[in-house]
């Protein structure tokens, strides 16, 4: 499951990265100008739910994740040291999240 989050994650900010040549995303999302907002909201509207990764390796100085549908995705070593360390935070607090909110279901 961990490994799906970790999946999507790193695809969408991926397609994030690749399409935000001018965009500042980094700021809080109420400082967001209209199109950055519009922008956001159609690349969220993309995003897939992926399965397991079929593999990922180090080849020639990069670091490769083979999705469940066999597309690829490459990053330089610094890089996906950061998004591993982004992606498994992001995957404990929607784990928490999950678990705060079947606490709440059941106390209602």
């Amino acid at each position: 499951m961990l490994q799906l989050i970790i999946y999507v994650l790193i695809l969408t900010l991926f397609l994030l990265i690749s399409r935000t040549e001018l965009m500042e995303l980094n700021k809080p999302k109420k400082f967001f100008t209209a199109e950055e907002r519009n922008h956001l909201i159609n690349n969220l509207a993309r995003a897939k739910e992926y399965g397991d990764p079929r593999q990922v390796w180090v080849e020639d100085g990069h670091v490769f994740v083979e999705g469940h549908d066999g597309e690829v995705v490459s990053m330089t070593p610094a890089v996906a040291i950061k998004m591993g360390r982004m992606l498994g935070e992001a995957g404990a607090d929607s784990l928490i999240n999950q678990v705060m909110d079947d606490s709440a279901k059941t106390a209602e």
